[in-house]
């Protein structure tokens, strides 16, 4: 090799596909709820803000944040009042707990309640 080495940018860790039919490219954090905002959320990378529809009130406000570490997706509940399901294939489905952000893999979907899903996909 020759010459300096040259930083790259961090390619997309892949996308969430939400049940509104909306995709997103995890190339920045991502926060989700009824009217997110994004002071709660800590990190260099000001993060998308991703209004989804909650007709019982079942999703908060800010409900979800998407964290990019690294070449990690990690996903955590935002203290929501209703709080988060994770549902893995082949383990049984799980509150996420608002004080760990929760590894994302291909194939999670995570359940904001009120009929609201994350599904990710192509997750390294």
């Amino acid at each position: 090799l020759e010459g300096d080495a040259v930083r790259a940018p961090r390619p997309d860790l892949g996308r969430v596909l939400l049940s509104t039919g909306q995709v997103i490219d995890l190339d920045r954090p991502v926060v989700v709820g009824r009217k997110p905002i994004g002071n709660r959320f800590p990190g260099a990378d000001l993060p998308r803000l991703e209004s989804v529809p909650s007709t019982t009130g079942e999703i908060s406000k800010t409900h979800l944040a998407v964290r990019l570490e690294d070449w990690h997706v990690l996903v955590g509940d935002l203290g929501s009042s209703n709080g988060t399901i994770l549902r893995r294939p082949g383990q049984q489905p799980r509150r996420l707990d608002p004080s760990h952000a929760e590894h994302a893999r291909s194939g999670d979907v995570v359940d904001l309640g009120d009929g609201c899903t994350l599904t990710f996909e192509d997750v390294p």
